[in-house]
């Protein structure tokens, strides 16, 4: 160290002192303190760039939101887009709910299509364009509160983040105040309204006076289709009498005489259970497609860039011309191979599972039988003296 001055730095125990050596411990003192100062202009530096970067379309970096994955940016940096398989996971997420399924009954449907819960993900991902400190593979299995945290999440639309935990992340802004969009929407303004709606609805405790309704989502009212409620009277005897019936809502009254007692609904319920016994059960299954057209872009203007450069003699030095035809030919070979690889959309298929219907609702408990019903569309509409019930156009070809 100090070479050209003549200096070295020897602290070897028994070596007396000399003003070289009292001489090199302020040399290095002041190196310490550059060092130092430097240290503070790159962090500066660093963070003045973050938030430029915060008030920008461009991603910072770290792992992509779920439904996401990282491109690069026309004009520089990296920016998102939707992947073609999680951007699913999460639409499929949207549309279950707005079936009027529950979180778990969504968190078991995503297990069942296949798909990847964010952690597994980002492991499986891993080293693409961002890196992770896990080392073993993580847990699989969906539940209930990573499918509220991504359909609560505003990311699902494009918008950017800011923050360091999910508790702390709020909306990116730019120069004017205005929300950040970096990447397409996973869902439509209605859509999302309609999402944050129902999420809304569910976030609110209600006391329930009577219990947890058997059959609320299936049973409906034949006159105006709208829901039927759940309703116990209590005699003076002490004979309880429960019932069925539409009740008034904003905007709408309730229907008059339009009550049915449970004996009749879980009778109703019965038949159709028995119509739909030996029904075979299925589930829905994501099956990735394969795209090759964004690789192939690339290879086609990295060609075209090359002849640019060949046909402005950047390649006119002694051994260019050999340089230039093999880039070239390296790159017609890549071409060919990503032309060759087959091509085919994303698609849901219905796989049976190897139950009946009778089996499932067998094994289930009151709660998830009637999850199943609902997870099958099907509807009672029920009246004093009409019974009768409605199911979808797939599932009654089914049953022919």
């Amino acid at each position: 160290m100090f070479t050209d001055d003549g200096i070295t730095l020897d602290y070897r125990r028994g070596r007396e002192s000399s003003f070289g050596d009292e001489l090199a411990k302020v040399f290095l003192m002041l190196a310490s303190i550059f060092a130092e100062m430097e240290l503070k202009r790159i962090k500066a530096r660093v963070a003045g760039a973050h938030r430029h970067l915060r008030k920008t379309d461009r991603w910072a970096g770290g792992q992509p939101p779920y439904g996401y994955r990282i491109v690069d940016r026309p004009g520089g940096g990296r920016t998102l887009e939707p992947d073609h398989v999680t951007s699913e996971a999460v639409r499929y997420m949207g549309e279950l709910l707005l079936q009027g399924q529950s979180q778990w009954m969504i968190a078991t449907a995503l297990e069942a299509a296949g798909f990847d819960t964010p952690a597994t993900h980002v492991f499986k991902h891993q080293g693409e364009t961002y890196s992770s400190k896990r080392k073993t593979p993580p847990s699989n299995h969906w539940n209930a509160s990573s499918v509220g945290k991504i359909l609560r999440s505003p990311a699902t639309m494009g918008f950017k983040l800011i923050g360091r935990s999910v508790k702390a992340r709020k909306l990116a802004r730019d120069t004017k105040g205005l929300p950040i969009r970096m990447a397409k929407p996973l869902f439509t303004d209605e859509e999302w309204a309609a999402i944050q709606a129902v999420m809304d609805e569910r976030s609110v405790t209600r006391e329930r006076s009577n219990g947890a309704a058997p059959w609320l989502g299936v049973v409906h009212c034949d006159r105006c289709g709208d829901r039927f409620y759940r309703q116990e009277d209590h005699a003076s005897n002490g004979r309880v009498y429960e019932y069925c019936r539409c009740v008034r809502k904003t905007g709408k009254p309730a229907c008059k005489g339009q009550s049915v007692k449970a004996q009749r609904v879980t009778a109703a319920v019965a038949a159709l259970v028995e119509r739909l016994a030996g029904m075979a059960m299925t589930v829905r299954r994501f099956i990735p497609g394969e795209d090759h057209t964004e690789q192939l872009n690339h290879v086609a203007q990295v060609m075209k860039d090359l002849r640019e450069e060949k046909r402005r003699g950047l390649f006119d030095y002694p051994g260019g011309d050999e340089e230039y035809s093999e880039a070239l030919e390296v790159l017609v070979d890549e071409r060919r191979r990503l032309a060759a690889l087959p091509q085919r959309p994303s698609a849901w298929v219905d796989v049976e599972t190897g139950q009946t219907f009778a089996d499932a609702w067998t094994r289930a408990g009151q709660e998830h039988r009637r999850q199943l019903l609902i997870g099958l569309k099907a509807r009672l509409y029920m009246a004093p003296t009409v019974d009768g019930w409605r199911l979808p156009t797939s599932i009654e070809q089914q049953l022919k």
